[in-house]
């Protein structure tokens, strides 16, 4: 996907085209030995560590990935027999296991980020017309606050727009145990309308 970044990346698919590495380097790769091969494991795992001190776990995933498919090119050589039983060799067995480990948990981690992004960009979007139904508190600021004037009810995201456009303040309590992408309105027509309030399930009684 041509002009793609990590950074604009929607799903685990879009990374793992970023992770494809260029055949001619692969083929470069293949004429060497194990042991130069294994150096670039070792630069590429490196960077994956640094990203994920940075908290990039999107950047450390393609890292991850371009670090077994450097790996693969050991696995499948006439020589791997003899690179194990060097020192690098032993190190290479170290560092296979933990990139499966890693890509493994970073691909569950991942795929719940996306999943929770897209849900995030639906709601936000101003335009909304699907009928998914959310629980919402709406508020009328411009009376005292009597009974009627609070309360709780269900609506869907068009309605929500509709209230926020007639200047009601909207307060949506966002109660999802993962809340690595917050839901917001900031930057929205009418967006200073709608308050999302974060309550993990384990504060909830």
């Amino acid at each position: 996907m041509a002009g793609m970044r990590v950074e604009t990346a929607n799903s685990i698919s879009d990374l793992k085209e970023l992770a494809t590495l260029e055949e001619t380097f692969m083929n470069d790769l293949r004429k060497k030995d194990c042991k130069s091969v294994f150096k670039n494991v070792q630069r590429v795992m490196g960077e994956a560590e640094s990203a994920m001190k940075k908290d990039d776990k999107a950047g450390a995933y393609v890292l991850y990935m371009r670090a077994g498919a450097l790996c693969s090119i050991i696995q499948k050589s006439p020589h791997k027999q003899n690179f194990s039983k060097t020192e690098e060799g032993i190190k290479f067995i170290e560092f296979f296991k933990m990139i499966i480990e890693n890509i493994n948990q970073l691909s569950t981690h991942l795929q719940q980020y996306y999943s929770d992004r897209q849900l995030a960009v639906e709601l936000s979007k101003a335009n909304l017309e699907n009928e998914v139904i959310i629980p919402i508190k709406v508020e009328q600021p411009v009376k005292p606050q009597l009974s009627e004037d609070v309360f709780d009810e269900l609506i869907t995201p068009k309605q929500l727009v509709d209230y926020a456009k007639k200047g009601r303040r909207i307060l949506i309590i966002d109660y999802r145990e993962k809340t690595d992408v917050q839901i917001n309105f900031k930057g929205h027509a009418d967006g200073s309308n709608i308050v999302v309030a974060l309550c993990p399930p384990q504060y909830i009684e």
